[in-house]
């Protein structure tokens, strides 16, 4: 991220103004915006897809419980069209997230080379009434930040559900263990996606601090206005010796301090992973009873 900040604050050898760096976040906030959009309708598709092939497989337990053989037949056609449904907008989906993260990235560039240069301006500001109006402008860029947070962290809510028809039932036969198989290895997909997307936000959230703390030391070497700028970001009272006092009761995760949002992301990766760990272990064991099934005099 920091080339592409130097890239934006210099143009050949002449440096961007300020109008350029805001003109530049506007720009990239429009496409993100737009990417945005299309990966929200790209998970709700998703999520009904998903919702279906639920009510498919229950729709197949049921049919066996009643032993209805035309049913059971059907429910489990239905079953395989809809995990079909479910591949075809996962790669949908992850096509979509890519575009979107590039341009979340793209839009963080652009945020942080404004912060650099308004953080100069506000260092050289003579007045009072200067530095109000270019903190006016920082402040927009935190609110800015937090709202890109709050809009990565709607991907908590898609986590994948996990379907009691999924688990083991002695009345299976292997029918029924592949069926399962096959859905708890698509949930197991969807939780790595979920991982792989919470390691990113954790790695620019890591990013970020590395340069908040870099931006202090160099406030601190110039030492001329104290701590007029907070960092990006961090929220709380100022204590003694202007150390942020982070209080984070009841406080949105994109408003906490970004030490504490570092745990918070740390701690949801570790019970994806979790999770996905669980489902593949059930799926191995539907797989392995299918396989033993397969052999001469194997079980049914």
């Amino acid at each position: 991220m920091l080339a592409g900040i130097a890239v934006l604050l210099c143009a050949g050898s002449t440096p961007l103004v300020g109008q350029e760096l805001a003109d530049s976040v506007n720009a990239r906030q429009r496409v993100y915006q737009s990417e945005l959009l299309a990966w929200r309708g790209a998970i709700a598709a998703r999520q009904a897809a998903e919702a279906q092939l639920g009510s498919a497989v229950d729709a197949y337990q049921r049919a066996r419980v009643a032993g209805n053989d035309g049913a059971i037949a059907e429910a489990q056609r239905q079953a395989q069209l809809r995990a079909r449904d479910v591949a075809a907008l996962d790669e949908r989906v992850e096509t979509v997230e890519e575009r979107l993260d590039g341009a979340r990235d793209r839009l963080l560039e652009a945020l942080d080379a404004r912060l650099l240069r308004l953080q100069d301006e506000l260092l050289d500001a003579n007045t009072a009434a200067e530095r109000e109006r270019i903190g006016a402008f920082v402040e927009d860029l935190q609110n800015q930040y937090r709202e890109l947070e709050a809009e990565a962290e709607t991907g908590l809510a898609v986590a994948p559900e996990y379907y009691a028809a999924a688990a083991f039932d002695v009345r299976d036969g292997r029918e029924e263990w592949a069926i399962k198989a096959d859905l708890l290895e698509r949930k197991a997909a969807s939780a790595e996606e979920l991982i792989e997307e919470a390691r990113g936000t954790l790695k620019r959230l890591e990013d970020r601090l590395r340069l908040e703390r870099s931006r202090q030391d160099t406030r601190a070497n110039r030492d001329r206005f104290g701590d007029a700028l907070a960092p990006v970001g961090a929220t709380g009272r100022v204590g003694q010796g202007g150390d942020i006092v982070a209080d984070t009761t009841n406080v949105p995760i994109e408003r906490r301090p970004l030490p504490a949002q570092i745990e918070f992301w740390q701690e949801h990766i570790t019970q994806l992973e979790t999770f996905r760990d669980t489902l593949v272990a059930q799926a191995r064991a539907f797989r392995e009873r299918l396989n033993r099934a397969d052999r001469p005099g194997g079980e049914r």
